[in-house]
């Protein structure tokens, strides 16, 4: 986790920790773990259809489902959380 000071336009000041790829090396025997243009990737090694996207504004679960024969084939399940970084005293806990 990457620590920065936040500088409010008040004058105030508050830490901001970010994650960093190193943070989600715990899921490196479940996942391959990648960093993209806002995030991070992470695709799953026993179920190569299921993704999780990371980014700033949320987290994204795809699965694929193309076996079904539908005209969409992906599954989404969007969880709109901001989790890439926290600005406060101490770090959240971002497990």
């Amino acid at each position: 986790m990457k620590l920065s000071h936040h500088k409010y336009f008040n004058g105030t000041t508050d830490n901001r920790y970010d994650l960093t790829f190193e943070d989600f090396n715990y899921l490196s025997t479940e996942f391959k773990i990648s960093t993209s243009l806002n995030g991070f990737d992470l695709q799953s090694i026993k179920d190569p259809k299921l993704s999780i996207h990371i980014s700033q504004f949320g987290i994204k679960y795809d699965r694929d489902i193309s076996e079904r024969k539908m005209m969409i084939a992906t599954e989404r399940v969007d969880v709109y959380i901001k989790i890439l970084y926290s600005i406060g005293k101490q770090p959240h806990n971002f497990k």
